[in-house]
């Protein structure tokens, strides 16, 4: 039987180059959802659920993206805090609070690749509906991305998303109506492409680890061996040995027990080798090094044993590293879909070009990079050589209005090689005033009274 997917994969492939472009539109029209190419329950429960690390980086992740405020920024600098798509993304829907919607949609994003979100335009509460009357979307709903499949429409925007639960279609809900965040999949045009599916034997070989652990001491560190006895025995015969001996000698009570044999009627031989020559240590740094590597988690931070040993990362500069080359760029994808989708339905004439974002003057490992860089800008307008703005732009800090001036010592001069001094003067040249310059009298002094000034100073002084 053919499968329509498949179909339309390979007639999208001959549309693009240039053949079969009628088939391929009769084949994105024909309504049939496109099959997801991942098993996202199955990365839910297998690699989420159950391997530690993989969830502690994701809880990581999750959890500071929550600790961000949605905010607006105008192209002029201004930031908006209250701004009604703000208000929704603070309190998205009766259930949930917008720190709660937050981290269970960066959960989703993280663990399956995709977070879908509907616009719901009216609500069926009737105090949020009074709450939010002038809101064009009065909640925001999380749908789980196991639930989800797109079914193609004529065109892009025309897609639909199909809610199916229990084998049963629950709702239908076209691309207007649904914010859909994607990790980008280069062989997928629909679905976006789950980090964990890049870790599928790193997560196997780690959970095999683990359980091989758990069975080490579930059987008190007893390996596998072989009892031999002389004589032939029955089956019967047999059990009864296999299940005296592990009586005698398995469990924690005894497992420091002496093994003693009759020498000419038993013999005791290992099968296996013993936990210390199974796990290599090596191994184990390699797994959990990929798992942060993909997720862009410092081990650190999560307690990874591989970043434990040895010359540890100070915590200080893993916490700015996860900040500065993780958590900004995720969060600048929420903000960009949240721009392009929601912003538009509020948007008025005063947020023309405006984009939303999020705050992170509360992120204590940015403010340490942001006190750095406004030392070297007191550094750098201190040394005159600067204005205000120009020391600002340069650290990629936003320039302030009436900053263009520099600050300058009115008792600086010029002292030229053969002695001739000079009062310090305008960049331009000109003697004009400056208003914004708030040390404009003292740099404007005249030739006389600079060169008083310098007189009186030693080291300028001139020769008798």
């Amino acid at each position: 039987m053919d499968n329509p997917a498949s179909n339309w994969r390979q007639n999208r492939v001959q549309f693009l180059r240039g053949e079969n472009a009628s088939e391929y539109i009769a084949t994105w029209a024909t309504g049939q959802e496109q099959a997801r190419p991942h098993d996202v329950r199955r990365y839910a429960e297998d690699g989420y659920s159950k391997n530690s690390l993989i969830y502690s980086c994701v809880k990581e992740k999750a959890t500071s993206f929550a600790s961000l405020r949605p905010i607006l920024e105008r192209p002029d600098g201004t930031v908006v805090r209250d701004h009604r798509v703000a208000r929704l993304l603070m309190d998205p829907n009766p259930y949930q609070d917008g720190q709660e919607f937050a981290e269970l949609a960066k959960t989703q994003f993280e663990v399956a690749g995709n977070c879908y979100i509907e616009k719901r335009r009216q609500t069926a509460d009737r105090d949020r509906r009074e709450q939010f009357a002038q809101f064009p979307v009065q909640e925001l709903h999380l749908i789980r991305p196991d639930y989800v499949s797109i079914q193609p429409g004529a065109t892009r925007m025309l897609d639909m998303f199909v809610v199916t639960i229990e084998g049963q279609v629950r709702r239908r809900i076209p691309r207007a109506d649904m914010i859909h965040i994607a990790e980008p999949n280069l062989v997928n045009d629909f679905y976006g492409l789950p980090k964990i599916a890049l870790l599928t034997r790193e997560g196997d070989i780690d959970l095999s680890m683990s359980d091989f652990e758990l069975s080490f001491f579930r059987n008190a560190g007893v390996p596998m061996g072989l009892l031999k006895v002389k004589g032939n025995k029955s089956t019967e015969e047999r059990e009864e040995i296999k299940s005296s001996f592990r009586k005698a000698y398995n469990g924690v009570r005894h497992w420091f027990d002496l093994l003693v044999l009759n020498a000419d009627a038993a013999e005791y031989q290992q099968l296996g080798l013993p936990q210390s020559q199974m796990e290599s240590e090596t191994t184990r740094f390699h797994i959990e090094s990929r798992i942060c590597s993909v997720f862009g988690v410092p081990g650190v931070i999560v307690g990874a044993r591989f970043a434990l040993q040895g010359a540890q990362q100070p915590i200080e500069e893993a916490e700015h590293q996860f900040w500065s080359e993780t958590m900004v760029p995720d969060a600048m994808r929420f903000g960009r879909a949240f721009t392009k989708f929601l912003l538009p339905e509020f948007a008025t004439s005063a947020d023309r070009d405006a984009v939303m974002g999020y705050d992170f003057t509360v992120v204590r490992a940015l403010q340490e990079d942001r006190s750095r860089k406004m030392r070297e800008v007191v550094r750098m307008i201190l040394t005159g050589g600067f204005t205000v703005n120009q020391a600002l732009q340069s650290m990629g800090l936003p320039a302030q209005t009436n900053g263009d001036f520099y600050v300058r010592n009115g008792s600086h001069v010029i002292v030229d090689a053969d002695g001739t001094i000079t009062p310090m003067m305008q960049p331009d040249g000109e003697a004009a005033p400056n208003p914004d310059n708030p040390l404009e009298g003292s740099a404007r002094m005249d030739e006389a009274a600079a060169v008083r000034e310098a007189e009186r100073l030693t080291i300028f002084r001139r020769p008798e």
